[in-house]
């Protein structure tokens, strides 16, 4: 369904360009505007005005805001476009990433991007190519996914620390009355890193089948693609250098092969062989 949405991003945007009168008229407008595209005039509903006063105090909260001005924090948040903008301004401003090597930051960010309904468990024996049948998973992981032991842990207890910031970021939301931005996902995160450190597209693939179920090669590309688009903002907005080459990097490291091509290759077709 088509929503009307003020986010955190555009709040910033809003106060950064008019004054305080001016952004409720213009957000009035725009929500007017929609309402008459998309639902007919006896379900309408009232302005947005409450859910802008709602952010504004989540803002504030977590000192994005000074008054009807930008902190430095908002200024950086103003220029992340994402369902989870706050999730990754957050991220920054509290050091999730310092110090991560590309494909840590591409396996922690994968989780603001990452739809579990895309996935399905394993229900029946999956023979790749007619005969191999899939690796199975264990405590290493899945061979070849170009990992180890110890950047899994790093991917795990930084994706933690995200998914905290989620938790905390949803309590405020809840006492200000607005609908709660979704927690991350960490399901790729294994994945995506393997992805950037090298490994194969089948590798990948059987590593994400490991970790959350059967995922189509197509939905996996794409989930790439959204991904690098995510960790491509980082590259520009981060303030820490170290982040910021790290982010650029990744993006090298999703972009590559299959991703770029136009889509996963015949040979990561799977055949269904029921028991």
């Amino acid at each position: 369904r088509s929503s009307f949405k003020p986010t955190y991003n555009l709040v910033c945007n809003l106060v950064k360009r008019f004054d305080r009168a001016t952004a409720y008229k213009i957000l009035q407008q725009s929500y007017a505007e929609w309402e008459a595209a998309k639902r007919p005039a006896a379900q309408r509903t009232s302005s947005p005005a409450m859910t802008l006063d709602a952010r504004i105090e989540v803002l504030d909260a977590l000192h994005y805001l000074d008054g009807w001005s930008l902190a430095p924090a908002g200024v950086r948040l103003g220029r992340i476009y994402h369902e989870c903008d706050l999730i990754v301004a957050e991220a920054l401003e509290h050091g999730v990433l310092a110090g991560a090597e590309p494909a840590v930051v591409a396996g922690v960010l994968s989780s603001l991007v990452f739809e579990r309904r895309r996935a399905k468990p394993v229900k029946a024996l999956e023979v790749r190519g007619g005969a191999k049948k899939r690796p199975v998973k264990t405590r290493k992981g899945v061979a070849g996914d170009r990992l180890g032991g110890s950047r899994r842990e790093e991917i795990e207890l930084r994706s933690e620390d995200l998914v905290i910031i989620g938790e905390r970021l949803r309590g405020l939301e809840d006492a200000a009355g607005l609908n709660r931005t979704r927690l991350p996902e960490p399901g790729l995160a294994t994945a995506m890193a393997s992805w950037v450190r090298g490994a194969s597209f089948a590798t990948v693939m059987d590593v994400a089948a490991a970790d959350i179920g059967d995922i189509a090669p197509g939905d996996f590309v794409r989930s790439v693609k959204q991904l690098a688009d995510l960790v491509g903002q980082l590259a520009v907005v981060a303030e820490d250098p170290t982040v910021a080459a790290a982010a650029a990097a990744a993006v090298d490291g999703l972009m590559r092969n299959v991703v770029i091509a136009g889509g996963p290759p015949a040979s990561a077709t799977t055949t269904v062989v029921a028991l």
